[in-house]
């Protein structure tokens, strides 16, 4: 059996390297553009103590650990892959790369923004 291993997981190892952060408000998360204000680290606060990108690693574990579940419970094929699975920097410098790239999509829903970028990214094989 081929083992697909998706970008979910380096938001995990992400995760499990304890880079855990206060809880705060993070301020607007309505579409791409939001998404890539925070991944630049340039969000509505400044971000001067990097509050901006923990938030961003956040939301790209989260969405990737759900994305890995659905993958594995054959819910959705997969729509990204990557070997090995990339670092969590290397993936948010995707993302950033990508949404720049296409300014048609950052009024979409940021997670959909993401996806997109990481399917044109680290496209599956047929």
């Amino acid at each position: 059996m081929r083992r697909i291993r998706v970008i979910g997981m380096a938001g995990l190892l992400a995760l499990l390297a304890g880079h855990a952060t206060e809880a705060a408000n993070p301020g607007k998360l309505d579409t791409t553009a939001d998404l890539l204000a925070f991944c630049e680290g340039s969000g509505d606060a400044g971000d001067p103590t990097g509050a901006d990108l923990a938030f961003c690693n956040g939301f790209i574990a989260g969405t990737g650990l759900f994305y890995l579940e659905l993958v594995r419970a054959d819910a959705i094929k997969p729509l990204a892959c990557k070997e090995p699975t990339p670092p969590l920097n290397e993936i948010r410098s995707a993302f950033v790369r990508w949404a720049k790239a296409n300014p048609q999509q950052l009024s979409a829903k940021p997670v959909d923004g993401f996806w997109q970028a990481m399917a044109a990214t680290y496209p599956c094989s047929r």
